[in-house]
């Protein structure tokens, strides 16, 4: 069962029980994120799945392992065997060591303030480098790392902001935008008090 298949197999066990908008209202989620766990491939998290569980009584774990198998089933990462071998807790299984996703940094400097403090704890996916309007990213500039705004200006060239004021916008042409690094776009901030 691939992802697409999983997505209609979770709606044929859940339009007997209850409509998708009493579902997504019931459990203080969008219609429209039921709606492409169902028919767009998208797989549904875990909490989910327990729900549809509960409404439905089709047994969780059996919820869970589908989502897996089909997680796993269309690519190379795991063989379909092993996957239900842990399904099944038949076998003991250690990941591949693969490098985390999401690491800190502690924000030097106040060229972001007042969203990020000095010393505030900056969680970045090392995985999200593709430039994206309004985001902010860790970049390494001239070998130093620093955080800032992006803005993709009309002509395809990139603005950094920094969201304290009293530091100029920093304009890179198009054509030298290559020259940036990116490390990760920031997807979380905690300031200290």
């Amino acid at each position: 069962m691939n992802e697409k298949e999983f997505g209609q197999w979770i709606k044929s066990l859940r339009a007997p029980h209850i409509t998708r908008v009493a579902m997504a209202k019931k459990y203080e989620c969008h219609p429209n994120t039921l709606k492409s766990y169902e028919n767009s491939g998208r797989l549904p998290d875990v909490d989910y799945l327990l729900a549809l569980s509960n409404e439905t009584g089709y047994d969780f774990r059996e919820l869970t392992k589908q989502r897996v198998i089909a997680r796993f089933s269309s690519n190379n990462i795991l063989d379909l065997k092993t996957v239900l071998q842990v399904c099944e807790g038949t076998t003991e299984y250690s990941a591949p060591n693969l490098p985390p996703l999401h690491h800190d940094w502690s924000a030097e400097g106040n060229t972001m303030e007042p969203t990020i403090r000095e010393g505030a704890r900056v969680v970045y996916d090392s995985s999200d480098t593709d430039l994206t309007d309004g985001q902010m990213y860790l970049l390494r500039i001239n070998e130093t790392q620093c955080i800032r705004r992006i803005q993709i200006t009309i002509d395809g060239g990139i603005n950094l902001i920094c969201d304290n004021n009293s530091y100029p916008v920093q304009s890179l042409p198009k054509e030298k935008s290559d020259m940036l690094d990116i490390i990760g776009r920031v997807t979380s901030v905690t300031n200290s008090f």
